[in-house]
């Protein structure tokens, strides 16, 4: 069984499908799944791109018991924003320099009316009330949750990689993502999601009507979580080795 998780450069590259032809090979999960299908493999999200996070504690030696106090934070800062009221129907904020998709969405909607943008350099403001123990060095992202939380929409035009950190970092905070359709449409499977063919079907109209379809069911957010994923490859596991 193999497992990856990563940035872009360790997405599953359709030159690797032969690999999942070898007998020994149980599975493969990983992150950016390439567009042709496979039995043997299963998407993994890509996750949210926390500052704080446990990488970030590893290299200050914060202790295990900093870790969890962390994640708990994280996990508390998602419930609190997931809770908050929905005032704004569509929020833009991303960099257009990592795929050529972000500058056609960016040309798109950033004289939109209806279409909250924001830039990376915006909005510095103290957010201390929501860090709780967490170290106070990353202001903006707080923000950025925060802004982001208070959205019906937010577009997620892809990245370097198929996947992106704002589809699950937007899924937490109670905020839909928008993105066009694609291999990850498995993954977003029974979550609140937007998928579209193209940009321009993206109106004012269209987002009123399709939040109306979209809140008037109810969803599972246990995909958000590691213990699904750890799940999922156990069971794997399990039911190979019970074929034996």
């Amino acid at each position: 069984m193999i497992v990856t998780n990563g940035f872009c450069k360790d997405g599953f590259k359709e030159e690797y499908l032969p690999y999942l032809e070898e007998p020994n090979l149980i599975t493969w999960f990983g992150v950016h799944p390439c567009p042709l299908f496979h039995k043997k493999f299963h998407p993994l999200p890509l996750g949210v791109n926390a500052p704080n996070s446990l990488a970030t504690l590893a290299k200050n030696n914060y202790s295990p018991t900093s870790y969890c106090a962390a994640i708990k934070d994280y996990n508390d800062l998602f419930k609190l924003l997931r809770n908050s009221e929905k005032t704004v129907l569509l929020y833009s904020n991303f960099t257009n320099s990592t795929h050529e998709e972000r500058i056609k969405v960016e040309e798109l909607f950033t004289n939109k009316s209806f279409c909250l943008v924001d830039q990376k350099s915006e909005h510095q403001v103290r957010y201390s009330e929501h860090m709780f123990c967490l170290p106070k060095k990353n202001d903006y992202y707080l923000t950025y949750l925060t802004r982001m939380s208070s959205c019906k929409f937010v577009l997620s035009p892809r990245g370097m990689g198929i996947d992106c950190y704002r589809n699950w970092a937007a899924l937490l905070v109670g905020c839909i993502p928008i993105l066009l359709d694609c291999q990850l449409k498995p993954l977003f499977q029974d979550l609140p999601v937007l998928l579209v063919d193209k940009w321009e079907d993206v109106t004012e109209e269209f987002l009123h009507n399709q939040y109306e379809k979209i809140t008037a069911k109810q969803y599972s957010l246990k995909k958000l979580y590691c213990s699904y994923w750890l799940d999922e490859i156990n069971n794997v596991k399990k039911e190979f080795f019970g074929k034996k």
